[in-house]
């Protein structure tokens, strides 16, 4: 199963602001010379920097909405499984 859930509208960075930014982080990293894992903490401060910290704030935003949504689908699954605390847990994986 495959659920995907949005960054809420509130929280949400344009989607042309996120682009110039993570572009500009990507030839930060690329001019340089970093590669592989490192690239990823630089691109991450790079982007919260050039967006004044919205980047990060959506980020907080999409964790929090993607665990009310594993939280909501976990009860419809445990209601579809007559709620048994000792259901087999691995049907769901």
């Amino acid at each position: 199963m495959l659920v995907c859930t949005p960054v809420p509208a509130s929280e949400a960075v344009d989607a042309a602001v996120m682009k110039r930014a993570i572009d500009r982080a990507l030839a930060i990293a690329e001019s340089r010379g970093i590669a592989g894992p490192s690239v990823t903490p630089l691109v991450l401060a790079e982007i919260a920097a050039d967006t004044g910290g919205e980047a990060v704030r959506a980020n907080l935003a999409l964790a929090e909405n993607n665990a009310r949504l594993a939280g909501r689908i976990a009860v419809a699954l445990a209601t579809l499984s007559g709620g048994d605390d000792t259901a087999d847990t691995n049907r769901y994986r």
